[in-house]
């Protein structure tokens, strides 16, 4: 086994599976007369410290000599050694923190200083985010849009077809999810408008027995669109009703209301 291990930015392999290299400290009568300073790799008995020299070529690193060549890897390749770990260091410490950031000799830092993946993998900071449709801790009020009215609800016209008379109604029951509703929206297409610049016809809007306000239908309308405030209406069951307020003068036209693509949209 062995330690991978970064030296003044460049990375070390420390034998210790097997006997790891080390300096004479002094260096031996021998090795001066030779130029050697130290011990080669490999070898097992040779103490070494910091104030001892290393043969040319290795490096003195926690009291063992380990040789480096300029790609980074160590020349101890080869040997049966496994690089485990990483840890970054300068001359004058080491530490095992996550990420890189290498000191230069001269006290310069060089690479990132951001934490980064260690065995746990990587650490990001920054805002949350959420993809489209999911949940965001907020609770969204309820709501829910129903057809009002159809040919199936319930009317009352006093003469004719069409709901211009004072009294004439279209009222319907809905069942829904919703508990209660805070506001209404009217959704109404306009059929047969027959009214002229004389005419008026104007509709409550009823939910529950409660009046939420009204609608004018007059020469050229087409449509419908309006909400009505309807705080304390308690559900979830729902009757709707558009109940003509006043006769349209005579002579002066009257107007129908859509049976198949008309709504109401109850809101929470």
């Amino acid at each position: 086994m062995g330690t991978r291990t970064r030296a003044w930015g460049v990375w070390l392999v420390v034998s210790t599976g097997m006997g790891a290299s080390a300096c004479f400290n002094p260096p031996s009568d021998t090795q001066l007369t030779t130029g050697s300073l130290g011990c080669p790799p490999g070898m097992i008995d040779c103490a070494c410290n910091e104030a001892g020299g290393c043969e040319a070529g290795l490096v003195c690193l926690d009291a063992v000599c380990v040789s480096v060549d300029a790609t980074g890897t160590s020349g101890a390749t080869g040997m049966g050694m496994t690089e485990v770990g990483e840890t970054s260091v300068d001359e004058t410490s080491s530490t095992g923190e996550p990420g890189e950031s290498t000191l230069a000799l001269d006290g310069t830092t060089t690479g990132d200083a951001t934490t980064g993946d260690a065995t746990t993998g990587d650490s990001t900071t920054g805002d949350a985010t959420t993809d489209p449709g999911t949940s965001t801790g907020v609770v969204e009020p309820a709501m829910e849009t129903v057809s009002f009215p159809t040919a199936a609800d319930a009317r009352f016209f006093m003469f004719g077809t069409l709901p211009w008379n004072a009294g004439d109604y279209y009222e319907g029951v809905r069942d829904t999810m919703v508990p209660s509703v805070s506001q209404l929206d009217v959704h109404l297409p306009i059929v047969s408008n027959g009214l002229i610049d004389c005419g008026f016809q104007e509709a409550e809007v009823i939910l529950n027995g409660v009046s939420l306000g009204s609608f004018v239908v007059a020469q050229g309308t087409t449509v419908i669109d309006a909400s009505f405030p309807a705080p304390g209406v308690v559900g979830p069951q729902y009757t709707i009703r558009y109940q003509t307020t006043a006769t349209v003068a005579s002579g002066c036209g009257a107007a129908g209301y859509d049976e198949v693509s008309s709504t109401v949209t109850l809101w929470e």
